[in-house]
């Protein structure tokens, strides 16, 4: 199972995303099977499902999937985990990509970031992504001036944390 994850992943990276999907669904049955219903492998799994379905645009199938991962990890994990704050960040994304409930993926994604602030220090790399999602999410909204200031934390928590991240083109990078 866990080879077919990073298959899945590697696939998904190469923009092969049915391909990945077909893997990610591949291990889902296999930890389902293995660990039960509820478990961290079984969420894992339904949070790259749902990342790759958001990827795909399947925005509805893609918030069932994280939807799915967050409850999961909420109960087997806590509300103060770093991969519970994973499937927030996951399940803001896709509402964002849907278009619906903006409001929804600001609370979401404000969730996530409080979880990473607490759970790994206000400059990990998770936090700037936090930060990246709420500011998107304010843009959408129509509130420039906070999406902006969301921007420059996301940038300041990149360059605190001293270590490579995707928020940065590597012209950028320091």
């Amino acid at each position: 199972a866990a080879t077919l994850n990073n298959m899945g992943g590697a696939n998904e990276k190469l923009g092969e995303l049915p391909r990945a999907l077909d893997l990610h669904e591949r291990s889902l049955q296999i930890r389902r099977k293995v660990f039960g219903p509820r478990h961290p492998k079984v969420a894992m799994s339904l949070a790259n499902i749902g990342n790759v379905l958001t990827n795909m645009g399947r925005f509805d199938d893609a918030v069932r999937s994280h939807r799915e991962a967050l409850s999961i990890r909420e109960e087997m994990l806590g509300a103060e985990h770093p991969s519970t704050g994973e499937s927030l960040g996951g399940l803001s994304a896709a509402l964002l990509a849907e278009g619906r409930d903006p409001a929804a993926a600001l609370e979401y994604a404000l969730r996530s970031r409080v979880v990473f602030e607490k759970t790994l220090g206000p400059n990990h790399p998770n936090v700037a992504t936090a930060h990246f999602n709420i500011a998107a999410v304010r843009g959408r909204l129509g509130r420039y001036a906070e999406a902006r200031d969301d921007y420059t934390r996301a940038l300041a928590a990149i360059d605190a944390s001293g270590q490579p991240s995707p928020l940065r083109w590597p012209a950028q990078a320091k």
